[in-house]
């Protein structure tokens, strides 16, 4: 399996089998820390090829610097079947609303299925 989109983005949706995404970014300013971010979405498009039919367990992690959880781990799960082709893909859209950010820095977003690590994407904190 591959991860073809993981990112953070202003908004995002899936619809008739389309994820649409708007304004991609892995950046946030905030004048003063802690801050509150009132809303991003993380979309998420992962490729699964026909021998990986089945279920799958999908982990997203937001650590800090120091190791800590910055933000509520996402855990869920995912049935793939239906295949036309030999691959499939599955959607998938969180919104994250009033996201408390602690401290300036860069959080680490690693997306984990099958408790195997895919990736991980950083997001920095920055002071205007």
């Amino acid at each position: 399996m591959n991860a073809d989109v993981f990112t953070l983005c202003d908004f995002a949706q899936e619809s008739d089998g389309k994820l649409t995404i708007v304004g991609a970014f892995d950046t946030i300013y905030a004048r003063r820390f802690p801050a509150v971010h009132p809303a991003m979405c993380l979309a998420v498009r992962l490729r699964f090829y026909i021998h990986e039919a089945g279920k799958h367990s999908i982990k997203i992690v937001f650590v800090a610097q120091d190791g800590s959880e910055a933000i509520k781990t996402i855990d869920g799960e995912a049935v793939v079947k239906d295949f036309s082709g030999s691959s499939r893909v599955i959607h998938s859209v969180f919104t994250l609303m009033n996201t408390p950010i602690e401290r300036e820095g860069t959080l680490s977003i690693t997306l984990t299925v099958d408790d195997r690590e895919l990736l991980t994407s950083p997001l920095y904190a920055k002071k205007i």
